[in-house]
């Protein structure tokens, strides 16, 4: 709930200063659907995140497994 009205605050607020649109970016296995339900979405392909351990190691045998991978566009204001 928090993260649905988190959002339509954004919308509310960007919409009554005249924008046209509000895009966000997101992808979990969940979250991002339930708060963005009723709007308009579209998957998006062009953002691609990899990884690579140079060495053998705990670096190289957990990077395979996805719950410990951590990424973040930091200060997202370029998004």
């Amino acid at each position: 709930m928090v993260g649905r009205r988190l959002m339509t605050e954004i919308c509310d607020t960007a919409l009554s200063e005249g924008m046209k649109s509000v895009s966000f970016l997101g992808h979990d296995p969940g979250f991002f659907a339930d708060v963005t339900e009723g709007f308009e979405r579209q998957t998006s392909y062009g953002n691609v995140f990899g990884g690579r351990a140079f060495e053998p190691g705990v670096l190289a045998e957990l990077l395979p497994y996805a719950d410990n991978w951590t990424f973040t566009f930091g200060d997202g204001d370029f998004v």
